[in-house]
């Protein structure tokens, strides 16, 4: 079995038909799809049994108590057969003819992890942007590209070998959010071989209720933890440097914080982000990629740094409105 397409499933039911539907591609040979059910309390376990009814030999059924996402994830690792595995998020699809050219580049290509673009759409279906997978094109290693770091760690853009799980004894975390960032990132330094190919195969719904989407402005703060665990997992392996800093000032503090801000400009959830990575990072000045970032990444810094946080919420917002 060449290719194993992991989807977890939790009350999607306004949108898995068409997910499903898209990972149907009876022309490609040597692939499965395992459709995990995370303890659905809507029409999703219906409409599963309907596409496994229909493709018995290529959709499988796995189901389970709800546990998250990453539960999920790690569930279908256990049923998978494939040498390589893609994760797909239930409320996204495959462009069209994705299957068939991700198992050509399997056939073709050697490699531990292929990074791939991800295309976002709105709820109408109008593209909202395109994530690059790699900003460096064909093969290379985590020693001579560690800048990988600066890519979005979602599982979602990515085919990964299979085995690579399993060897190093990684897994999704359970019920957090942020779960690529101290699973997907802890694998880049095991690879041998890693590539990138410039298709949008996966296309992003980005909608109401998904974490960037979310009100809840407290549970950024999982963001702490999933740092943590990435930051002494490289410590371990003596990996600690300016793209591993650099990685985690972007997710923490431009991301995370905005987030917050976005919510509630006077969330202490702010200040607990910023106080955590000036502790762990107190020499981030020295650091070559935050010295030499785009000026409106130093407007926002200064603005953290200096906790205007309603000065921040005002530029933000003036940029959101920019962009609608």
């Amino acid at each position: 079995m060449k290719l194993s397409i992991i989807i977890p499933i939790y009350n999607v039911e306004k949108y898995l038909e068409r997910c499903l539907t898209s990972v149907v591609d009876l022309d490609v040979p040597g692939y499965e799809v395992i459709a995990v059910n995370d303890g659905s309390t809507d029409s999703c376990p219906q409409i599963i049994s309907k596409f496994v009814e229909r493709y018995p030999n290529l959709i499988k059924r796995a189901d389970k108590e709800n546990g998250g996402l990453g539960s999920a994830r790690n569930f279908g690792l256990k049923q998978a057969q494939g040498d390589y595995t893609v994760f797909l998020d239930s409320d996204d699809y495959l462009a069209p003819h994705s299957i068939e050219e991700m198992v050509a580049v399997i056939d073709k290509e050697n490699f531990d992890i292929c990074f791939f673009d991800q295309v976002y759409y709105n709820e109408n279906g109008e593209e909202i942007m395109r994530y690059k997978g790699s900003e460096k094109e064909g093969e290379f290693t985590f020693s001579t590209y560690p800048q990988i770091l600066f890519q979005t760690p979602n599982a979602g853009n990515k085919i990964f070998k299979t085995s690579l799980f399993s060897e190093f004894h990684i897994q999704f975390p359970d019920r957090q959010w942020f779960e690529d960032i101290n699973s997907v990132y802890m694998l880049y330094p095991h690879c041998k071989t890693m590539r990138y190919v410039p298709k949008g195969w996966n296309c992003h719904l980005q909608r109401t209720g998904s974490i960037t989407n979310s009100k809840n402005a407290a549970r950024n703060l999982e963001m702490i933890d999933a740092c943590d665990e990435l930051l002494k997992y490289y410590n371990n392996l003596g990996l600690n440097s300016a793209e591993l800093e650099y990685c985690i000032f972007y997710n923490e503090l431009l991301t995370s914080i905005d987030r917050v801000n976005l919510i509630d400009w006077s969330s202490d959830v702010q200040n607990q982000l910023l106080d955590w990575f000036l502790t762990h990072f107190p020499h981030y000045n020295k650091n070559k990629y935050i010295n030499n970032m785009p000026l409106k990444h130093k407007l926002i810094f200064s603005l953290i740094l200096n906790k205007h946080y309603r000065t921040l919420n005002y530029i933000l917002r003036w940029n959101a409105k920019r962009h609608v």
